[in-house]
């Protein structure tokens, strides 16, 4: 039986292309993992066997939370941010097993074969929000007029992205060696591997800015939510070693 925990904290920085500008900022990291394991090795007649099934657990709560970040391009006329929040909570799981066993046939014929099969899933939600100056939000066609030309005001921009994954996964592989002499092995040795992605996620924005219009002001704000993304990943590959 085995359990493998694992902690880890701690400030890191970041670049982020955003608002027609690049920013430098830190991240204050947050995450951990459970490993838990049991197992057993044994013999069977003339099998040797072993066992371990595994379950990982793990979490990442890393997030920012700022006041100003000037733009690594100072112009004034560029986009800066006046506050920024990220959170990007993640929860996962990763359940394996492996069972291998191994005999050796007069002698002469050694023969192992394995099997591993894991499934692996994950969540998470990507909230982000800012404000700022001069902001260039390139959404196509929006705000009507110039930018980042036109001076403004970023009142609220939000990104809200949630998403799930999972990803089943099979090996399997037998090799076999003949000790055709005492100076002379032939071995072989046949794999498979097989595994699946399976991605969903759902998009939201959100964008207000206010300028001015004469001798007053002008507030214009877009939204897009419910755009949905699903992508699947197939693969499998045979492999023969001689």
């Amino acid at each position: 039986m085995g359990y493998s925990p694992e902690r880890y904290s701690g400030p890191a920085f970041t670049n982020y292309h955003v608002g027609g500008n690049d920013f430098n900022y830190p991240i204050n990291l947050r995450s951990r993992a459970d490993d838990y394991r049991f197992g057993a090795d044994g013999q069977l007649g003339p099998v040797d066997y072993s066992f371990l099934q595994g379950f990982r657990r793990f979490r990442d709560d890393s997030f920012v939370n700022s006041g100003p970040i000037p733009g690594i391009n100072l112009d004034p006329a560029k986009g800066s941010i006046t506050t920024f929040t990220h959170n990007e909570p993640t929860r996962g799981s990763v359940n394996f097993t492996r069972f291998s066993a191994h005999t050796l046939v007069a002698k002469k014929l050694d023969i192992t074969g394995r099997v591993i099969y894991s499934k692996s899933d994950s969540d998470f939600t990507f909230v982000e929000n800012f404000t700022g100056k001069n902001w260039n939000p390139r959404v196509s066609g929006w705000p009507p007029g110039p930018l980042p030309a036109t001076p403004n005001t970023l009142n609220l921009a939000q990104y809200n992205i949630t998403g799930d994954s999972n990803r089943p996964q099979w090996l399997g592989d037998i090799g076999a060696t003949f000790f055709a002499t005492d100076k002379l092995r032939i071995s072989n040795t046949f794999r498979v591997e097989d595994f699946k992605i399976f991605g969903n996620a759902v998009f939201a924005d959100f964008f207000s800015i206010t300028r001015p219009n004469g001798a007053t002001t002008q507030t214009d704000a877009i939204r897009f939510s419910n755009l949905d993304a699903h992508r699947f990943t197939g693969y499998r590959k045979y492999q023969n070693i001689v």
